[in-house]
């Protein structure tokens, strides 16, 4: 029943001097008004609210402390029905008028017929004066888990055994309980193991969180982790699985229910990688990847004609477009789409530098400082260029690729707008900018055993390489 705050006035000739006082009670129901007031004090206007608080429906004289306006008084209250009474403020003024606040209690659970085994979702639908009002809520499942919940709505509970349940919300004081609400039956069919995981490539010393995904209602589960720890588990979703060891992991569920048990065995799901391992851009192509110094870097050069954010980056511009370009762009060499397997794509420095992102997800263009931590590890520059040259694609090729760098000899795109050096040159960007026209690179010569650090004309189109973040 919603609760109604009624503002009473009147005049009270015994006691008043100069006007109407006004006092306010709060009733579920008045049906026979109120007899008779007395107040110590005119010009008194007060408000009252409360829960459950009642009256016995006969006549008495109660004393209450105003604590807001210190005023005290006494009245008498003849009362048919229950009336509630309280403190809730002191109010100033006397108007005749009527409020009501209609509080609301309600709820649905779907579906409310299920399988043991099978999951419910309770919405909180509870109002008040119409808009929704959750405060305060509580809910009570029997044979559920959970058996309760302070979860204002969205509340997912599992039954594990047939019966009729009742469920009970309370918001704002107020209850409901459906009885006999959720029914809940027998397994009528074997469970059908599947299950999935959050992550199925991590580095050694990562966690994976599996999810039950199982059908038939099943009411047991038992997982098994190749080299996980703990390598068992009895929960239906277990979490925080830990794989220290690289390699591929088998993963084992055992669903099992009433009527019997099914089982899934994914073999290798979990792949345990090195920090430094194969890489996809969002085209889907691969990359190899190779420790040097303190970072992963690509063995390949970049190939992707996407940004990271999706967006296609331009290509096909002639040569004034080329020129005046201050946006990213790339170019294939000799416009021979036969050349990108190997050698990857030309980029002009403003794609190097785009805020779309040109490298994968967790990598970035390399740096100046990148470019100085690989030299250092490989005895500076004077003697790193054979060292990072691939063993194809030099012409004549006196590099070893020790280092595993792999640079291809992929030449470049000039600002005279010509393609060169192919077989004879690989030129890599930095992103790291020179100045307003120009920005570094890094620059391979079959000849010759020194890498060479000189700023070009941003218009060029140069390869790529990426760095782990």
């Amino acid at each position: 029943m919603p609760l109604q705050r009624v503002r009473l006035c009147w005049w009270n000739s015994a006691h008043a001097t100069s006007a109407p006082t006004e006092g306010i009670i709060n009733t579920h129901t008045i049906e026979a008004g109120i007899e008779s007031l007395h107040f110590s004090y005119p010009k008194v206007c007060t408000e009252r609210q409360t829960t459950d608080s009642y009256l016995k429906p006969s006549p008495m004289k109660t004393a209450f402390k105003n604590t807001l306006s210190k005023y005290k008084f006494l009245y008498t209250i003849a009362l048919p029905v229950l009336v509630v009474a309280a403190v809730y403020a002191t109010m100033s003024g006397c108007a005749q008028s009527l409020t009501s606040i209609n509080y609301q209690t309600g709820f649905t659970g779907i579906p409310a017929t299920v399988e043991v085994g099978q999951t419910v979702t309770f919405t909180n639908q509870s109002t008040a004066d119409g808009a929704a009002n959750y405060s305060g809520s509580s809910w009570t499942f029997p044979g559920g888990s959970p058996v309760s919940s302070s979860q204002q709505t969205n509340v997912t509970v599992v039954y594990d055994t047939p019966g009729t349940y009742l469920v009970t919300l309370v918001v704002n004081g107020r209850e409901l309980t459906k009885d006999n609400y959720i029914t809940v039956t027998a397994a009528t069919e074997l469970p059908v193991a599947a299950f999935s995981a959050n992550d199925t490539i991590i580095l050694p010393g990562g966690s994976v969180n599996f999810t039950d995904l199982s059908t038939g209602a099943p009411t047991s589960w038992e997982w098994t982790f190749q080299g996980g720890t703990p390598g068992t588990s009895t929960e239906q979703n277990p979490t925080g699985i830990v794989f220290d060891n690289e390699g591929d992991k088998d993963i084992t569920l055992v669903a099992s229910s009433s009527l019997g048990s099914n089982t899934l065995v994914k073999s290798n799901y979990i792949a345990v990688v090195p920090y430094c391992s194969f890489v996809y851009d969002i085209d889907g192509i691969g990359y190899n990847v190779v420790e040097i110094g303190n970072h992963c870097w690509m063995a390949n050069n970049l190939t992707t004609s996407t940004y990271r954010n999706g967006q296609s980056i331009t290509t096909g511009l002639n040569t004034t477009d080329w020129e005046n370009n201050t946006s990213g762009a790339y170019k294939v060499y000799n416009d021979d789409n036969s050349n990108i397997a190997t050698l990857g794509l030309l980029y002009n420095w403003y794609a190097i530098n785009n805020s779309n992102g040109l490298c994968p997800e967790g990598w970035h263009v390399a740096t100046d400082a990148n470019w100085a931590d690989l030299y250092t590890a490989l005895g500076g520059t004077t003697v790193a260029n054979p060292k990072m040259r691939a063993l194809t694609t030099w012409n004549p090729n006196t590099g070893n690729n020790s280092s595993g760098f792999t640079a291809y000899a992929a030449g470049f795109f000039g600002t005279n707008n010509q393609f060169a050096g192919l077989e004879t040159q690989a030129y890599f960007w930095s992103a790291t900018e020179n100045d307003a026209t120009s920005a570094n690179t890094a620059q391979l010569y079959n000849d010759l055993d020194e890498v060479f650090e000189f700023p070009v004309d941003k218009n060029a189109g140069m390869s790529c390489r990426c760095v782990k973040d």
